[in-house]
């Protein structure tokens, strides 16, 4: 999955973490949409911090994106108002001429949706990280394009700074278990890497099942969207398979490896348990069923 650390204004940002704000529309002066970044990837923040005296700017937290438009600044006002990270228009517009540093305002900014947001207890440095990014960057720099081994060393690093007191103190539960969600998505995604899977389903199929899990708010774990994780009492991770007649034993073999691997590595690396449950369009015989129910893996056929 896909991470951007992207350079913010630190107002707008102070603005949604004193308010606790979830969800937010993040503005940009281009319209350009960002290459391989797709809902659920995210955007860090990436500012200076008032109350240190670095002149590197650190990672403040960070959104899930959503989706992106194209507006001019009184119609993302009217359209989202306050979840701009201003409390009048005025001050939206003078933050948007400050940094476009000319007279005049575009007439049509980016406005990218982003939810889950979570803000940090205190500043992520990636230079602490070995990842050194230019001191003049005015705009983005990719973390991750395909899977997440970066994002996950600035979550793990998360993890022990802890989240924003202040931000979280109406639902602290709740930032706590969003930001849960994403360091074991992580953690099982840089698993994934490991097993070099090259199992394809079509999007049309993808989209379909993801569909029908979606009120249990299901997350993508790679770029090749053949996987998603589930979190409720439990971690349910759901693997969608599906083969050819002439492939189907060679495909089956290959499942049954990778899902015997990810057993075994998700035993040594997570405290709680994850179910893994595949979801197949393809018909298995009993055997396979057994096969895979024997290695603790369920098996649930999907149409």
């Amino acid at each position: 999955m896909a991470a951007i650390a992207y350079v913010s204004d630190e107002k707008m940002l102070e603005y949604h973490r004193f308010n606790g704000s979830h969800t937010i529309v993040f503005w940009r002066l281009s319209t350009k949409k960002f290459a391989d970044f797709k809902p659920g990837d995210l955007l860090f923040f990436l500012a200076r911090d008032e109350n240190n005296r670095r002149r590197e700017k650190g990672l403040t937290g960070y959104g899930c994106f959503v989706s992106e438009t194209s507006l001019s600044v009184d119609t993302m006002w009217k359209n989202y108002g306050r979840q701009t990270g201003y409390n009048t228009r005025r001050e939206l517009r003078e933050a948007i001429e400050k940094s476009s540093k000319t007279e005049e305002i575009p007439k049509k900014i980016g406005c990218l949706i982003l939810d889950n947001v979570v803000f940090f207890q205190s500043p992520v440095y990636l230079s602490a990280l070995g990842y050194q990014i230019p001191s003049n960057l005015e705009s983005f720099t990719y973390l991750d394009r395909d899977e997440g081994e970066q994002t996950l060393k600035i979550l793990n690093a998360v993890r022990e700074i802890g989240l924003d007191s202040w931000s979280a103190m109406e639902n602290e539960n709740m930032n706590d278990e969003l930001f849960q969600q994403q360091l074991v998505k992580h953690q099982i995604s840089t698993i994934l890497q490991s097993t070099d899977s090259e199992r394809e389903i079509s999007p049309k199929k993808a989209e379909h099942i993801f569909s029908v899990f979606e009120e249990k708010q299901p997350m993508w774990i790679n770029s090749r969207r053949n996987c998603f994780l589930i979190r409720d009492r439990v971690n349910r991770l759901y693997f969608l398979y599906d083969s050819t007649a002439k492939a189907e034993k060679e495909n089956y073999y290959k499942l049954l490896g990778e899902m015997i691997f990810l057993r075994e590595s998700f035993r040594q690396s997570f405290d709680e348990e994850i179910q893994i449950i595949v979801l197949s369009f393809t018909d298995m015989n009993e055997r396979q069923i057994k096969c895979l129910n024997d290695n603790q893996v369920e098996y649930q056929r999907v149409y």
